[in-house]
């Protein structure tokens, strides 16, 4: 039934997923996947995040091809996705979000994503990320680097302690995710 309902056209893609999720089957990988080509930006970024929550390892190059999505909703969902694979392989296409996507959201979720993995081999991005235009990138590079907890990650955050202001970043962080609500 509940594959069913993905074949079709049916409004409840999104609970057919999720049903196929709780399932923790690797045979729900392949229906889940087909969702990734769905017109709606909802039920793709769903199939993202579901793959992701599967944990295994045969979503790695479909969340890769995600990342390339139309949608910065979508694309946020890919790579939130990557990082609860927690696959050393996901670090580098995450990186390359957090670098390069036009998107504050998405970069913003590439931070969160890196900190899933405890990614080592992503501090040097994530201290640049530190100059991102969008305080809300700022913020979530900061705390990731908190959460990695190797000596070069602590002395990137030692050397920022005298130049930031967190009240002001946090600030900056909170009306950026407002707006961020608004656009969805």
């Amino acid at each position: 039934q509940v594959i069913d309902e993905l074949a079709g056209g049916g409004s409840n893609k999104t609970a057919a997923i999720e049903a196929l999720v709780q399932s923790r089957s690797p045979r729900a990988v392949a229906p889940i996947a087909a969702q990734l080509k769905d017109a709606r930006p909802e039920v793709r970024a769903a199939a993202a995040e579901g793959l992701g929550q599967l944990g295994l390892a045969e979503a790695l190059p479909l969340l890769r091809s995600s990342q390339s999505d139309e949608s910065p909703f979508v694309r946020s969902a890919a790579v939130d996705a990557l990082g609860l694979l927690r696959a050393p392989e996901a670090v580098a296409p995450i990186v390359e979000r957090l670098a390069k996507d036009a998107d504050g959201s998405v970069r913003q979720q590439a931070a969160i994503a890196l900190a899933y993995l405890g990614a080592q081999q992503a501090e040097d991005a994530l201290a640049a990320a530190l100059d991102d235009k969008e305080a809300g990138v700022r913020y979530a590079a900061l705390r990731t680097l908190g959460a990695v907890r190797s000596a070069k990650a602590e002395m990137i955050v030692a050397a920022l302690a005298g130049k930031l202001d967190i009240r002001e970043l946090t600030t900056e962080t909170l009306a950026y995710d407002q707006r961020a609500l608004r656009d969805l």
